[in-house]
């Protein structure tokens, strides 16, 4: 069963072959050690209060939003996750 039926089935109630797996967020330094690299992910201070508003200041809020979103889906499925939680910034 794939991600998207296994979702769509738990809404609907239906039976499916194991609960589906979010999470909330997963903050930049477990992120970053997931992925081997310095990580745009999670809501902690880093992120949040000079990451986002430096690329805020600065005018690169597409950059931000494109890192954050590429880099936390990349966490997501590394980890398996059914859903991907979406962030309005």
């Amino acid at each position: 069963m794939t991600s998207r039926e296994r979702v769509r089935k738990a809404y609907a109630l239906e039976p499916v072959d194991r609960i589906p797996t979010t999470e909330l967020c997963v903050n930049h330094p477990i992120g970053s050690k997931i992925l081997g690299r310095e990580a745009w992910t999670g809501f902690g201070g880093w992120l949040r209060g000079k990451t986002y508003n430096t690329c805020m200041i600065e005018g690169r809020r597409d950059e931000y939003c494109d890192r954050f979103t590429t880099d936390t889906l990349a966490v997501n499925r590394i980890l398996g996750f059914d859903l991907f939680q979406i962030h309005i910034l």
